[in-house]
């Protein structure tokens, strides 16, 4: 340990030299303050020799990228300034003022050559600046390096054409746009306005649009309530008559859309066609009040999915889950639900995950709510990087979704980004929020909207005129009020959605229970033969061997028990050619020594080894049945199993 500490306090050097120790082998064993002390001088002592003395530049560049998101400009409510930290001040790296004229040779976007005044800029602008990442404690070098190949050789910024800027502003004005619309034809009614967050629009534009690039088929999405009109209406493309005869009371019944729920639970699913004329499937999964239980609902509904369309590498079908901040920090399903999809049972190719981050829940304040800085902390439990970017940076929102998207292709693993934003309004548009945010709601009082800004930026930029958007704004709201005369002076449309994939050609059964769910006795025979025989060299169980028997005679004698019964009736689902998938905890046995869907040789050499499944050799011809044993989870599983066996 380099003699440097002494200067700390000598009376606590062996502390000093155990904490240096500990950091070395794993540097999430320390606190913070030890990690970016170490990060800083470590480095900054031990690196090698460039041009005579110590090569302080290598350090500096490891700190910008592991730290620079701890000065980011973030927050859309607080003004930029040019804040530094202890960690990334040039004093930690034994480096001055009058070093910054100096010519340095440094690790940065390859290899950097220039002075250290040029390569602080570089390290900021792409480190510190509206859009920040933690992505340093992925322990896989080659996922590291990509991403700052990725940041570092545009400086984290991206490289739109007009059009693509001009796009980029539509959308936004679109979000806006609608939110006040509905705030001026329904005032008092509950909508739980995006405004505040409304780079939600072209992010997800931005995400569809790419996604159909790259091949991908299939997007299953799961979100709470904030924002989901919005986002039926911008991004799903429900008919906006349809929107607003919900909030007319014209509401289809109950019957007809299958779920009875209010107009920011429902769910939707769409096919889009990109503007270079590709198709992507869109669903958007039902979520009722209860925030974060939706997350397992998509994964299984997506690994369904992927099944159907035999999509083994993951690449042809999407999750992306919508948080709320206050919500993923605080509810159980969610670590449950992060645990389990890095199963090889339950693994859908990573998730692309997006909080909402409107710095306060209900009432309730960040310090309050979380014991971490961010809300996205869980997401180091499964080594995933994580990109922080200001909302009121339109650009800078869909870099980090491009990036995040791009990411989830390569690697196949989940990517946060959280998008930093605020709420205009109270928990909903009938809350008053100054009750107990008095400050926040000040500062969003007097807060112009990022369309706004993004417009002005446009325009001062030449790319395009005060008369052009004025043209778009009118275009914008007279859709809306074509949309609104239809909902009101006509019938209401029907919302009636017939059952599609594999559930085309059925109908609701409503309270006809008049099939016939009888089995051939020759079916339930072949079957018990098959789960009774076991291969010549298998060794079973001694009591193994006695419940086939006692399984034999039970038939014989016309006495089913519980777990003959559903035995014989997953046989016969699989000579139907119905795939059966059994989960849950210890589901491979069972609670009790009368079920065993999984039996194991009493001579295997190894954990793994030596097992036989007697429901998967029913029949040559038979459908898939898989048996698996899952964590120690009840809500995530079987929220999960529910998405699994519903996706159509």
């Amino acid at each position: 340990m380099s003699g440097r500490l002494d200067f700390i306090l000598r009376a606590n050097a062996e502390y000093i030299e155990e904490q240096h120790r500990r950091w070395s082998e794993n540097p999430r064993s320390v606190p913070e303050d030890w990690a970016l002390f170490f990060a800083g001088v470590d480095l900054g002592e031990n690196r090698p020799v460039q041009g005579g003395g110590q090569d302080s530049a290598y350090a500096l560049v490891h700190a910008y990228r592991e730290f620079g998101h701890l000065v980011a400009d973030l927050d859309p409510l607080t003004p930029a300034t040019a804040s530094t930290h202890p960690y990334l001040d040039l004093a930690a790296f034994g480096l001055t003022e009058a070093d910054l004229d100096r010519e340095v040779v440094a690790p940065f976007n390859g290899t950097f050559h220039g002075t250290l005044r040029q390569l602080v800029e570089a390290l900021r602008q792409t480190y510190c600046g509206t859009l920040g990442a933690e992505f340093m404690d992925i322990p896989d070098p080659g996922q590291r390096e990509w991403l700052q190949a990725r940041m570092e050789s545009t400086r984290n910024r991206p490289q739109l054409a007009d059009p693509a800027r001009v796009a980029v502003l539509r959308a936004l004005l679109l979000a806006d746009g609608f939110e006040q619309f509905l705030h001026a034809r329904y005032t008092g009614q509950k909508r739980f306005s995006l405004e505040g967050g409304a780079a939600l629009i072209p992010m997800f534009e931005t995400l569809v649009a790419g996604a159909a690039s790259m091949g991908v088929e299939q997007i299953t999405i799961g979100m709470p309530h904030r924002g989901r009109i919005n986002f039926l209406a911008n991004i799903m493309k429900k008919p906006l008559e349809n929107i607003f005869s919900e909030f007319e009371s014209a509401f289809a019944p109950a019957e007809v859309q299958g779920h009875d729920d209010v107009k920011y639970h429902l769910g939707y699913s769409t096919d889009h066609e990109t503007g270079d004329g590709r198709r992507i499937h869109l669903n958007l999964t039902y979520n009722p009040s209860h925030l974060e239980f939706v997350n397992p609902v998509v994964l299984g509904a997506m690994r369904a999915r992927q099944e159907m369309m035999a999509d083994t590498l993951r690449d042809r079908g999407v999750p992306v889950l919508i948080h709320g901040d206050a919500a993923f920090s605080g509810e159980g399903i969610v670590p449950e639900t992060l645990a389990l999809a890095q199963l090889p049972a339950y693994q859908t190719g990573g998730t692309i995950h997006l909080v909402i981050n409107n710095q306060v829940g209900f009432t309730t304040s960040p310090h309050d709510s979380r014991p971490t800085r961010y809300p996205t902390a869980l997401a180091r439990a499964v080594d995933a990087p994580v990109l922080h970017v200001n909302g009121d940076d339109p650009e800078a929102c869909v870099r980090a979704m491009s990036l995040a998207l791009d990411y989830r292709m390569r690697f196949q693993r989940d990517v946060f980004i959280d998008l930093v934003c605020y709420r205009k309004h109270g928990h909903n548009e009938m809350d008053d929020p100054t009750f107990t945010q008095p400050v926040m709601y000040q500062r969003i009082a007097a807060h112009t909207p990022a369309a706004r800004r993004y417009a002005q930026r446009l325009v001062e930029s030449g790319v395009l005129d005060a008369a052009s958007l004025e043209k778009l704004e009118k275009e914008l709201d007279t859709e809306f009020r074509a949309a609104h005369r239809r909902a009101t002076s006509e019938q209401a449309p029907s919302v009636r959605v017939a059952p599609s994939g594999l559930w085309r050609g059925l109908e609701w059964a409503g309270d006809d229970w008049s099939a016939d769910t009888r089995v051939p006795r020759e079916t339930l025979e072949q079957v018990l033969h098959r789960i009774t025989t076991l291969p010549e060299d298998f060794h079973p169980h001694r009591k193994i061997a006695q419940l086939s028997t006692d399984r034999r005679r039970m038939f014989l004698e016309d006495r089913i028990d519980w777990s003959l019964g559903e035995t014989l009736a997953y046989g016969s689902l699989l000579l139907e050619g119905r795939n059966v998938r059994l989960n849950g905890q210890d589901a491979g046995r069972g609670t009790f020594t009368h079920r065993h869907a999984v039996i194991h040789d009493q001579n295997r050499t190894s954990w793994d080894d030596g097992t036989y499944i007697p429901l998967q050799h029913v029949a040559d011809n038979q459908a898939t049945f898989t048996v698996i044993d899952s964590i120690l989870s009840e809500e995530a599983v079987l929220a999960y199993e529910y998405g699994y066996a519903g996706s159509d």
